[in-house]
């Protein structure tokens, strides 16, 4: 179902054309994946998280999508896979007050 949405924003993204927005990509390279203070991946296993997001021009919303993989062991840490998709709106409610709200 993730996977879905994904798609189904990149295609959006696609056919509205950046016009209407900005693209931007990142991607971390992380010698262990910390979660909560506690290590994610057991013997400190490399990870890459990467992130996607679409941000419509003078709206102040945003969408997400970022990931999180190990880069070793796979096969065993396959059910670990994080991949969040995320709703953004940021507004200035007053000078010098910067506001955003969101949903995962």
């Amino acid at each position: 179902m993730k996977r879905l949405v994904l798609i189904l924003s990149m295609v959006f993204i696609l056919c509205t054309g950046f016009q209407y927005g900005q693209l931007s990509f990142e991607v971390g390279f992380f010698s262990n994946y910390e979660w909560r203070g506690f290590d994610f991946y057991a013997k400190n296993q490399p990870a890459v998280q990467p992130s996607l997001t679409y941000t419509f021009k003078d709206t102040g919303f945003s969408i997400n999508a970022f990931a999180s993989y190990t880069l070793s062991d796979r096969d065993k840490y396959r059910h670990l896979e994080e991949i969040d998709f995320t709703l953004t709106y940021e507004f200035t409610p007053y000078e010098g007050i910067d506001m955003s709200a969101g949903i995962t």
